[in-house]
């Protein structure tokens, strides 16, 4: 199929040639049943082509040498909870989390290092946590990136019998990179809520 020639005002009385109908009429949303289907129907697809596949209801564009998701970035989001607790100590702990209220892009995983978010899309992305202890104490929180590099942090003293400590960040992610939250209370240790009051999240915003 030739590459789309833009957008053309056709008038009474026109004839419509192959190149007209390959060039302006063929150049819309295609829609497949799947990659599958959408390979063997379209083998040598042009640059900036574009489909809709039903089984994952998502759109692509051909970039010229592969297929790519062109899903709205609030679709790839994640919100993982706790449903069992997690002892913080007075050193950095990693928290686990072993539920998700959604999870557009399996992003986390209830078992396997169910402490992280990875990124699957790159783009970037609004990342936060709230931890949540029943005690009354100092305690710090922090979102650490690929084991490496802290990207958000706080530290504050105890105010109130169930103490909340909420951190958010906006960060450029590739494939793969991934996420963590680490806590550490100030003078000993104590559990997290163990429930929704204990979460982590994120949704790429481009």
């Amino acid at each position: 199929m030739a590459a789309g020639l833009g957008f053309k005002t056709f008038n009474t009385g026109d004839v419509l040639t192959a190149g007209d109908t390959n060039g302006y009429l063929m150049q819309g949303i295609l829609v497949f049943a799947s990659s599958a289907a959408r390979t063997a129907a379209l083998p040598s697809p042009d640059e900036g082509q574009a489909c809709f596949l039903k089984d994952t209801d998502s759109f692509e564009i051909y970039t010229g040498s592969a297929w790519t998701s062109f899903t709205p970035g609030i679709d790839k989001s994640c919100r993982a909870k706790q449903n069992a607790a997690t002892s913080i100590g007075t050193t950095f702990t990693t928290i686990a989390f072993q539920t998700e209220d959604f999870d557009t892009d399996t992003i986390h995983d209830n078992s396997t290092n169910n402490s992280r978010l990875t990124i699957k899309t790159a783009g970037k992305y609004l990342v936060g946590t709230t931890v949540t202890t029943a005690v009354n104490q100092s305690m710090a929180v922090r979102i650490l990136y690929n084991s490496a590099s802290v990207i958000s942090g706080l530290q504050s003293a105890g105010n109130g019998a169930d103490d909340s400590r909420a951190i958010s960040t906006f960060f450029n992610f590739n494939v793969n990179d991934f996420v963590e939250v680490q806590a550490r209370m100030g003078t000993s240790a104590a559990n997290s809520s163990g429930d929704l009051q204990t979460n982590f999240w994120c949704f790429k915003v481009a």
